[in-house]
This record gives C-alpha cells, structure tokens and sequence, in this order.
C-alpha cells in the first residue's frame, strides 16, 4: 500500500510538472511593431504613379538587353552576397539548435571505474575491498520552462533570422544597383570619349586655318595660340577621362567578382538606354516594408525585445525533470545480461539569491537596448524618407535639365544646317563653321551627362523603394 501511494505522488508530482509546462507564461514584453502613419509625398504625377507597381525585374525598365544579361550573370556572383547568405544560413541553423531545447533531451552513458571501498572503520585495511564496477545508463531530461527563458530566446534567434535576412536582400539590392549605375558610367565614359575625339579632330582643324593665316600675316599669333590652348585642355579632359574609364571597369570587375585577369566589357551606348517615362511610387506604408534598411531595424528591435525577456526570465527559478535507467556489474562484458537494473527520477530547482545586483543590472541592460533600438528604428525610417525625397527631387530636376539640353542641342543642329549652307555659299568661313560644330560637340556631352545623371538617379530610385526582386542565388 506503501509503493503504491509512493507511486501515486510521483505522478502527481508530474502531472502538476507537465501542466505548468503547459500554461507557463513567457515574462517579458511581447513585440509589437510600431506603426507608421502613411505619409504622402508631394511628387510631379505625371511622372511618378501611386497605383504603379514596379516591374517584377525592375532593371528590365531600362529596355536593354546588356543590362539585363550583367544582372542575371553577375547579380548573385559576387562575394558579398555569398557572405550574406552563408550568415543567413548560419541564423537558420542557429534557430534550428534553439529548437531543440523545447523537446526532451536523450543521453546514453556508460562507464567503468574501480573502486576502493573500506568495510571497517578507517585504519583496519584487512578489511578493505577493491573492486570494478560498470554502469550503463539512459537518461531522459526536460527543462521545464516556466517562465518562458527558452521562449524568449527562441524568439531572438527568430529576429535573428529575419535581420539577416534583411541585411542579405539589403547586400543584393545595393550591389545590382552599383553595377547598373557602374556599367552606364563606363557606357558614358567611352560615349564621351568618342566626342572628344571628334571634337578634337574639329579644333585641330581650326588651329591648322588659324596657323595659315598667321603664315600669311592675316591674324596675330594670339588666335593660334587660343585654339592650341583649347586643344590642350580637350587632351587633359581625355586623359582624365581614360583613366576613370579604367577605375569604373576595375569597380565592375570587383562587383562581378572577377579575377584580374577577366574582364567585363560594355558595348551599349547611353544613346542606346531608355528613360521610363513614368516611376511607380507606392504609399509609405507599402515601400516602408520593403527597404531592407527598416526591414533589419525592425527585426533588431525585436531582438532587443526578446532580449529584455530573456533576461527578466533569469531572475525566475530554473527547473530540469530527469529520469534515468540502466544495469550495473562488475564485469563490463556481463552488463547487458546482468539483473542489476538501476533507476533514477529527479527534479532540480536552481534560484540565483544574491547575484550582487547583476541579474537586475542585465535586465535594465536590456530594457536601455530596447529603448535604442527603438529611436534606431525610428531614426533608420526618418533617414529612408529624406532619401526617397532625395531621389524624387533629383529625378525631376534631371527630366527637367534633359528637357533644356534636349532643346538646346536641337536648336543648335538646326544652327548648323543653316551655317553649313551659309559656309558652302562663301557667306561664313570654315572657322566660323568649325567652330559651330565644335560647340555643337560639346552640347552633345553635356547632353549625354544630363542623360546619364538622369538614368543613375533612376536606378537610386528602385533602391530607395526598396524593390525585391532579384536573380535567384
């Protein structure tokens, strides 16, 4: 009767274990996102469309094929982006290992030790025994948790998770963004090059009639010597140019991820881009949610949240159930066969009582790292809007400037036309018809800058967005 109301009470013991389990709370603040108001921005809306949504690959709004065939290759090439995922990954199995804590934990040990054990008082060794014993045991633990410490942290190993994948899709964004804006820097530069080129051959032209006047006595020396000074200038702006034609394909090959001895090259002229004419603009809610900027912000604040219950959960008591079973022999080779069974069952409770003000000093540790997280994510959003309002301000000045230089450039070929056939009628000389298409060449690569600056801005303004389609990895 004894055994069995002995037995009883374990039971009951674990039954009011196992229900505790059940209904425990997790101590701590649960996590709530904060909210944003959505904020319009004041924008031109003939070029930027709120019901727009961007194209599933937004690089492909630039309608050329080279840009598209760069990203595809390259897009999940470079290291950086391997480096992310690898720390993505490691989150992922870091989460998985936190799991495991919520299962009971199974250990098989065995061992065989001798012994020394005196059966008279201490002094009389003719009694004394030496002899082997081995053990094979099974145990079986479960931590009882509580008050939810192993909750809390399973919940950081979460935001973990998601911050790494913030920072991974933050990596990729940043890095297609660069090699667009690097191959139509390169695709700029050899275009502006081939202008200087052009325009050298017409000012080498203009000196050649400068000199032959000066030959013949017609002009003084200063006009021959202005128009070497022009052609002199035009080489350092081309050597200048040559030589961050050379850095801009070394930042291509080093996004690319490619050894020095490959190289990527750029076929396309900027001629040869297309200019969207129209930008999609989602409400601030939307594209707030899609910026891997805020997206990581947020995931740290909710680590640092799960981090303020972790911490409050370590001034509660800990409590482990074990249960092992196994044989015991003095020879090894007989204890699989032996009748010795030997069992166990135990419950431990740890409480830290004096901890010298640490457990509580973490706890508000954790609870100030809360708190600046917060204004990091509030800041971080802050920032994402200022540079939104950036971009779209850049945009609409550079459609604006391209406009001016499109006319400008247009109203001078016209020009030309007409000095050309005043030239060919001996009513204007070659100087000053030399010298008209030289500022025409010179229209042409202010034009090609004002195009160039407006397609970078362009593609700063998907990132800004924070749009989220990529090559797969």
């Amino acid at each position: 009767m004894k055994r069995q109301t002995r037995h009883g009470y374990k039971r009951y013991i674990l039954f009011i274990c196992v229900l505790l389990s059940l209904f425990a709370c997790a101590v701590g603040p649960d996590f709530t996102a904060p909210t944003q108001n959505n904020v319009t921005l004041n924008h031109n809306p003939d070029l930027f469309k709120i019901e727009q949504q961007p194209d599933t690959y937004w690089w492909k709004a630039f309608n050329n094929q080279e840009i598209n065939q760069l990203v595809e290759t390259y897009g999940t090439n470079n290291f950086s982006v391997g480096i992310a995922n690898k720390t993505l990954e490691a989150s992922q199995y870091a989460l998985q290992a936190g799991k495991g804590v919520f299962y009971p934990q199974v250990t098989l040990n065995t061992s065989t030790a001798k012994q020394n054990y005196f059966l008279a008082p201490i002094g009389n060794l003719s009694n004394q025994s030496i002899y082997t014993i081995s053990t094979l045991t099974a145990t079986v633990s479960y931590a009882l948790d509580l008050f939810g410490m192993n909750r809390r942290i399973n919940e950081g190993l979460t935001a973990q998770v998601a911050t790494d994948e913030a920072l991974k899709k933050g990596v990729q964004l940043t890095l297609i963004g660069h090699m667009i804006n690097t191959a139509l820097t390169i695709a700029a530069y050899q275009d502006e090059l081939k202008l200087i080129d052009e325009n050298k051959n017409i000012l080498i032209s203009i000196h050649s009639l400068y000199q032959q006047q000066f030959d013949s006595g017609l002009i003084s020396y200063d006009a021959v010597n202005t128009a070497q000074l022009q052609i002199n200038r035009l080489n350092s702006t081309r050597n200048l140019l040559e030589t961050n034609l050379h850095y801009a394909k070394h930042l291509l090959n080093a996004l690319c991820s490619l050894p020095p001895d490959k190289k990527t090259t750029i076929h396309f002229s900027i001629h040869d881009i297309s200019l969207p004419p129209t930008l999609p603009l989602s409400i601030s809610s939307v594209w707030m949610k899609q910026r891997p900027d805020i997206e990581a912000a947020l995931a740290q604040l909710h680590l640092a949240s799960a981090n303020v219950g972790v911490a409050r959960a370590a001034q509660f008591p800990n409590i482990t159930l074990s249960a092992s079973m196994g044989r015991a022999n003095t020879s090894y080779s007989q204890l699989l066969s032996s009748n010795n069974p030997i069992w166990g069952i135990s419950t431990n409770l740890s409480q830290s009582l004096l901890s010298g003000g640490t457990l509580a000093a973490n706890h508000q540790r954790a609870i100030t790292l809360f708190e600046q997280s917060a204004l990091n994510y509030q800041q971080t959003v802050i920032n994402a809007f200022k540079e939104v309002s950036d971009v779209m301000s850049a945009i609409n000045e550079d459609r604006v400037e391209l406009n001016n230089q499109t006319q400008l450039l247009l109203l001078q070929k016209n020009s030309v036309n007409l000095i050309q056939a005043n030239y060919y009628s001996g009513r204007v000389n070659g100087i000053q018809y030399l010298s008209t298409l030289s500022n025409v060449k010179q229209t042409e690569i202010d034009w090609l800058n004002a195009k160039v600056n407006s397609l970078q801005n362009t593609t700063l303004w998907y990132l800004a967005l924070g749009s989220t389609n990529y090559p797969a990895y």
